[in-house]
């Protein structure tokens, strides 16, 4: 290999060309970008949870937990723990979430720590009396919170509302999730927050010079099987939190794949544009001496230089990607949990930046820098190929894409079917899905073209700009695939993404009468992800909605979350009066199932547990043995993606003590409808906090929930616009290069500088519009097979349903992507000089 060959015919001329360079940098950087992005997202995501266990751990090296959540660890065990040899100190913790509300009505949700004075032992003595602290009611706030609440602020709890114009503000209190948490006496966080005997963890601090393994496996024997000595920084269970990331991981990884594909084969493309350009500097080049391994190792070599550089963009790109998405998601996080999430860019992205952008440049290099080291030297110096027809696109490649497509789908309806309740079928599900979107995406390029080429044959497009256009869509079918590749991105997801709308509308209203039955809801929170939050309907609300004319009864819906070392982390859901009506897959209906004392459990428990009706399963209780249940069926349950348990309240109650319920449903008396008794509940103004909906409102808040949760998707929608016009202009920019002799010639023939720019305008519109008919077509096979995989992944089997009004919007987007991306082309197409391009050309 001759490294001096290399530098002063390769890597030294990159400047002089940097307009060719600048533009595949451009390529490479949009390609890496959105893998960088998710990388930064994910760690933005962990960072915020991780500050704020370290910040509640409070420097303890254990913290022992229950099986559940909410109180999950008996208050009795805390003897024990603190007497077990080695233990230090033990202080009990109840972690949960509130609802504050400030003086201007502005509602947010805070984190919630209750301890009692034994807390000294971990932040230093603060002279704490005992019996005077466990007396007060009043919380601790950070300055900041306070002043953010204001002389009104009001702290919501399940059984009261409490002022904060009176807490004491605490300084410390700043370094916990920017200040935003409040600190109650143990006592009253308890009663409060409806853990009455019971604890959300017990932090351990080791006494000096005990064996800490020692100490852990003490410990364990101590809390029993049911309970769990944790790492005193791991997750917090039960704050809501994973709620959400669980929801959005595997959307990350699957956009982070497909983003990686896109970036691959757009990269690809222009540096095919690029390569073209030099042919005949290749073969003067090997003409001179240059060995075929000599021209592929430099052009090699200039890839690893742009992919060094494209990976600065990589970087600084996924920072504008991540911003953009972590900042929508942080409003969800807020919601569910109280943290606040900021943007966090971890080391590894720099590393990630670098191997992604450089791995993409050097693989896409490969296939063309092997055809420029083959080329024909003398056809090439004479000028015989320079302008030759590229190869026709092979119909076999079609037809692969084509069986490869309908092989996705087929895979996909039969690896949904029956709820998905076999080992294989979920992996293949996302297989599929996975599978149609990027094989829809290569065929929607294989076909555009050929499409393209059939206008030839229309009205309009015979003389004139729109027959040299078509012309050279046709002869320059490289061009016209970038280009394609470009423009099919924004166009595909966007369509695929806003076509889920109508399909989770459609899947809230199912949802919401399969639990609902007509009856009222009640709730003082949001519909969806607000499990970890105890600000619930109090007592006193309750005893109000009661005396409301027109009421027959009011049932309770529960839920808890339980971690098990046998059955992993499920959802416990209760219910009081009418079941709710999901399809069962396999075994009895709800209503004879409870009658009889079983319990229905969803797809991915029975899937992971190789459950069935009639199969036994046992839960740990907050005291005592594990308590079995009788499996009566598997249904369609989207909470916690499948993976839950149905009981009644009263089974969940002797499981794990009483708690407040998630919401309340008001039943009428017979005469009167659900919009009549909503009517009346509003009507008494019982609580200005109350959500009051019929069956049909509570559909429409939940379908805009989960609209609301996926709205983050909306920023990385964005960036693959962003990459698609980028992508657009310099692949337009480099074509306008390579065709300075053909624009020549046909102004030395008399076409106008202005018909010159119009066929480039043309040219691209018509790619964007052909590309959009064909996009649409097949992202709706995608959309298909997501529907069929949303089970899956999101635990909510979402419909199919058709959108045209994301079509139109893609056509319309594509359009002025199309327009921009071709004004500069066309402008220098409009400015050729004639003379000097058939001259140098």
């Amino acid at each position: 290999m001759n490294l001096r060959w290399i530098w002063l015919n390769h890597l030294r001329g990159m400047p002089r060309r940097w307009t060719r360079t600048a533009l595949t940098v451009l390529a490479v950087g949009a390609g890496a970008a959105l893998a960088v992005g998710v990388v930064i997202t994910n760690h933005s995501i962990s960072t915020t949870l991780d500050r704020f266990n370290r910040g509640v751990s409070l420097g303890a090296t254990f913290r022992v937990e229950g099986a559940a959540d909410h109180g999950g660890l008996d208050e009795a065990l805390l003897p024990s723990i603190a007497a077990t040899p080695g233990v230090g100190a033990a202080v009990p913790l109840v972690v949960t979430v509130a609802e504050v509300t400030d003086t201007h009505g502005h509602d947010s949700m805070v984190p919630v720590i209750g301890a009692d004075c034994s807390i000294e032992a971990l932040v230093g003595s603060f002279h704490c009396d005992p019996a005077g602290f466990a007396a007060t009611t009043v919380p601790m706030v950070s300055p900041a919170l306070q002043q953010q609440l204001g002389t009104q602020g009001v702290l919501h709890t399940d059984i009261s509302d409490v002022r904060t114009d009176n807490a004491f503000a605490v300084k410390g209190l700043g370094k916990v999730n920017h200040g935003a948490v409040a600190v109650f006496p143990l006592a009253t966080a308890q009663r409060q927050f409806g853990r009455v005997g019971g604890l959300n963890g017990v932090l351990i601090k080791p006494a000096p010079g005990a064996d800490v393994p020692a100490l852990r496996a003490a410990l364990r024997q101590v809390v029993g099987p049911q309970n769990h000595v944790r790492d005193a920084a791991e997750p917090i269970g039960g704050v809501g939190f994973d709620n959400i990331t669980g929801t959005i991981s595997p959307f990350l990884f699957l956009i982070s794949i497909i983003g990686l594909v896109i970036g691959a084969q757009l990269v690809r493309n222009t540096l095919d544009l690029t390569l073209e350009e030099r042919r005949r500097e290749f073969a003067t080049a090997s003409a001179l001496g240059a060995k075929p391994r000599d021209v592929l190792a430099g052009i090699l070599s200039e890839s690893v230089v742009i992919g060094a550089f494209g990976s600065l963009l990589a970087v600084g790109g996924g920072a504008v990607i991540a911003t953009a998405f972590v900042s929508k998601l942080s409003d969800e996080l807020q919601k569910a949990s109280g943290l606040r999430t900021s943007i966090a860019t971890p080391g590894s992205a720099w590393i990630i930046g670098l191997v992604t952008a450089l791995g993409v440049s050097v693989l896409a290099s490969i296939a063309p820098a092997r055809r420029a080291a083959r080329l024909d030297l003398v056809a090439e110096l004479s000028g015989r190929t320079r302008f030759n027809a590229e190869r026709t696109a092979s119909r076999v490649a079609l037809g692969v894409s084509a069986l490869l497509l309908a092989a996705t789908m087929v895979l996909g309806w039969t690896s949904h079917r029956g709820g998905a309740l076999s080992g294989w079928q979920p992996p293949a599900s996302i297989a599929a899905l996975v599978g149609s979107v990027i094989v829809g995406y290569v065929l929607c390029v294989q076909v555009a073209p050929r499409l393209l080429t059939m206008l030839q044959r229309a009205p309009g497009f015979s003389t004139g700009p729109a027959r040299v256009a078509l012309t050279n869509i046709v002869r320059a079918r490289r061009r016209t695939v970038a280009i394609a590749i470009a423009i099919t991105a924004p166009v595909f997801f966007s369509t695929t993404f806003a076509g889920i709308a109508p399909g989770m509308g459609d899947a809230a209203k199912a949802n919401a009468y399969d639990t609902n039955h007509g009856n009222v809801y009640v709730n003082t929170l949001a519909s969806n992800n607000s499990g970890g939050i105890d600000s619930k309907v109090t007592p006193e609300m309750e005893r109000a909605i009661a005396a409301v004319p027109g009421v027959a009864a009011i049932t309770h819906d529960g839920f808890g979350v339980v971690d098990d070392v046998q059955l992993g982390l499920l959802s416990v859901d209760a219910f009081e009066g009418e079941p709710p009506t999901f399809a069962v897959y396999r075994g009895a209906p709800a209503a004879d199932v409870f009658a009889r004392g079983e319990v229905m459990v969803g797809p991915a428990l029975a899937r992971r547990l190789h459950l069935a009706p009639g199969d036994a399963i046992s839960l740990p209780a907050r005291s005592g043995p594990r308590q079995s249940f009788v499996v009566g069926g598997i249904w369609a349950s989207p909470n916690n993606l499948g993976s839950s348990i149905t009981v009644t309240t009263a089974q969940l109650t002797g499981l794990y003590g009483p708690r407040p319920a998630e919401l309340l449903r008001v039943v009428p008396v017979a005469g009167v409808t659900g919009e009549e008794l909503a009517a009346r509940l509003r009507a008494a103004h019982i609580d200005p906090r109350l959500h009051i909906m019929t069956t049909d409102e509570y559909a429409r808040d939940l379908r805009d929930e989960f609209l609301q949760l996926a709205s983050p998707f909306n920023a990385l929608r964005g960036a693959l616009v962003a990459v698609a016009l980028v992508a657009t202009a310099s692949t337009l920019v480099l074509a306008a290069a390579q065709r300075r002799r053909d624009n020549a010639t046909l102004a030395a023939l008399g076409m106008s500088p202005n018909d010159l720019a119009r066929s480039t305008v043309i040219e691209t519109v018509l790619t964007a519009l052909v590309v959009t008919a064909v996009a649409t077509t097949c992202a709706q096979l995608s959309l298909l097979n997501f529907t069929w995989a949303s089970g899956l992944l999101t635990g909510l089997p979402i419909p199919y349903r058709f959108s045209a009004q994301p079509v139109v919007m893609a056509a319309a987007v594509t359009a002025l992507i199309a327009l921009a991306g071709a004004a500069l082309p066309a402008w220098r197409t409009a400015r050729t000089d004639v003379m000097e391009a058939l001259r140098t050309a």
